[in-house]
């Protein structure tokens, strides 16, 4: 997986060199610089909002930073200190990483579905026919 990783990433990179070298775009990036940046743009937001926001982006941080030590840091370090690797620990090694696989694609396919879970059955009720359109228009909570 890495040899093939790597040849992905490192190839599209040589690809995109050669090829940029070979025919040369010549940009004129004064246009880049005249896009008025925007870095504070709170429109459509109420504060409590932001508040959430904040909050969210520290839990977010919180835990993308732990993931990110444990599987560059931590990861690598316990294959490390294994040394070689027996038939059995390898046999582990690969059982570790195929639930780890199938538990990130459980959760990133799960979450959002379960996020979304009320709207879905809205949308599918509507296109039954079990919620009319009129009832919800007519509704204000709905």
């Amino acid at each position: 997986m890495l040899v093939g990783n790597l040849v992905a990433i490192c190839s599209s990179g040589l690809i995109h060199f050669v090829l940029s070298m070979l025919k040369p775009q010549n940009y004129d990036f004064k246009t880049m610089q005249a896009i008025e940046m925007i870095e504070d743009d709170q429109r459509g937001l109420d504060p409590a909002d932001y508040a959430h926001l904040d909050e969210a982006k520290h839990w977010i941080m919180k835990r993308g930073g732990g993931s990110a030590v444990f599987i560059v840091v931590v990861w690598p370090a316990l294959a490390v200190m294994a040394g070689n690797f027996t038939a059995t620990f390898f046999s582990f090694w690969v059982f570790v990483s195929v639930v780890w696989g199938f538990v990130a694609a459980s959760v990133i396919i799960g979450l959002p579905i379960y996020e979304s879970a009320h709207t879905i059955t809205h949308i599918v009720g509507a296109l039954i026919g079990q919620n009319p359109k009129s009832a919800s228009a007519t509704d204000p909570e709905a």
